[in-house]
């Protein structure tokens, strides 16, 4: 898949488009929908499936206040978007420029510069400055631009609409195996192993301190999760909280791989949450905390065999 980042001067594709294009922040079934679309009639008519996507969420630059946390950060977003089976993929950077264009100048430039024959789009489609631009915007434009829309409608699961809101809601109240139906795939946040204070390896336990940023987090506590570490899979007992034994005031996402040696700083690893074992809970000693962790390590095991 080849990646342009940028959306005001970008390279040409040698070949029409069927494009699809929105902020896909969790790529849930909903937008699967709408990517197989997309890449079928692609390779019927033999042209090339792009898609593109705004970055960050609008709302980081509008009011980052009220901006939700990501559910799937750009290098994880690609590698999805990837094995989905694009040809293209556009990185549409939204800055001051992008928020205020005009629907009808988006869709101008997004329909010349990227070649674009076939438009497939979502039944809520809200482009433009203050997403003034709305399906049958892109209608109106078709003729005159040279493409065809199609439209793509919801996906519902338990009678309920399929959306990005409802898979955060989802891991924000610890609800695994519902975010893992509405995405198709098990929850996971991805980041860079940074450097910690090393309390795990004193304890006989060295986890990876994966920087987590503003991604949604399920509910504090202890999991049985897989680290993926340059494409491998790791089993591996993960805590998520502030370390109350401690007295720890701040969130840290810290995974230990079972049966596992190497250096992971500066490596970036997904951390894949499966089944919370526990609450988080301040014991009294070390030794105390040791032997929990060790019961936390075969609850892991046998979950994860």
């Amino acid at each position: 898949m080849k990646v342009i980042d940028g959306f005001w001067e970008p390279p040409t594709p040698n070949a029409p488009t069927v494009l699809t294009f929105g902020r896909f922040d969790a790529l849930h079934i909903g937008h699967q929908a709408i990517f197989r679309r997309v890449v079928d009639h692609a390779r019927k008519t033999g042209r090339l499936s792009a898609v593109l996507f705004l970055e960050p969420h609008p709302m980081k630059l509008i009011d980052p206040t009220r901006c939700p946390p990501t559910l799937t950060r750009l290098s994880k977003k690609l590698e999805l978007l990837d094995s989905f089976g694009f040809d293209l993929a556009v990185i549409a950077r939204f800055d001051d420029r992008m928020r205020g264009t005009e629907a009808s100048s988006f869709i101008e430039q997004m329909a010349r510069g990227f070649h674009v024959a076939h438009l497939v789009i979502g039944y809520q489609a809200r482009f433009g400055h203050r997403g003034q631009g709305t399906t049958d915007t892109l209608v109106e434009h078709a003729e005159p631009l040279g493409y065809t829309v199609e439209t793509v409608g919801a996906q519902e699961y338990d009678g309920e609409v399929v959306s990005s809101t409802r898979v955060r809601l989802a891991v924000e109240a610890g609800e695994l195996d519902l975010a893992e139906t509405l995405l198709g795939r098990r929850y996971s946040v991805t980041g860079e192993v940074v450097k910690g204070d090393q309390r795990g390896r004193e304890l006989g336990y060295p986890t990876a301190n994966v920087e987590f940023g503003d991604q949604q987090l399920p509910p504090l506590g202890i999991y049985a999760a897989r680290t993926v570490v340059d494409g491998v899979s790791h089993d591996s007992a993960v805590s998520l909280g502030v370390r109350p034994t401690f007295q720890g005031d701040t969130v840290l996402l810290e995974s230990y791989l079972l049966d596992f040696s190497g250096d992971l700083y500066g490596k970036t690893v997904e951390v894949v949450f499966i089944e919370k074992l526990r609450d988080e809970l301040r014991f009294d000693s070390l030794d105390a905390l040791v032997k929990q962790i060790d019961a936390d390590v075969e609850q892991t095991r046998r979950i994860l065999a």
